[in-house]
């Protein structure tokens, strides 16, 4: 399989046509199945559900590789967890730099804790300072 290398750039654009076309107010919010522990859910009902998972699929990751790793964060989604917290990437189709991958999870931690989707742009762009 061919592995895209996604520029910090294209990750912005794509962060910042997600949340215009969802809005800077938006705040993630589910409702739990019974049973459901994991409130963000990457994928529900076949499509992208949270911000991380909105942007990634825009970017080109199938649904169906975050749709097995529910529960993981971003940083690890991406394949950059360091050797202490190994988890397979088989199925990645793209490439981001450390920086974007932990600018990601920084914001999906914003979006996790009840906070907009402007507000997570803004967290994220704090660590992608160019």
């Amino acid at each position: 399989m061919s592995v895209r290398v996604v520029t910090d750039l294209e990750v912005t654009e794509a962060f910042k046509a997600v949340v215009a076309e969802h809005g800077h107010d938006m705040i993630y919010s589910r409702d739990l199945e019974p049973g459901e522990s994991i409130y963000c859910k990457y994928v529900v009902d076949g499509k992208p559900s949270c911000l991380v998972a909105h942007i990634l699929h825009r970017l080109g990751v199938p649904l169906d590789y975050l749709a097995v790793r529910e529960g993981v964060d971003a940083t690890r989604v991406l394949g950059r967890c360091g050797p202490d917290a190994p988890v397979d990437v088989t199925g990645l189709n793209i490439s981001v730099s450390v920086r974007a991958a932990n600018a990601l999870s920084a914001a999906q931690s914003s979006q996790d804790a009840g906070h907009c989707w402007g507000s997570a742009l803004a967290r994220y762009e704090s660590w992608m300072v160019f």
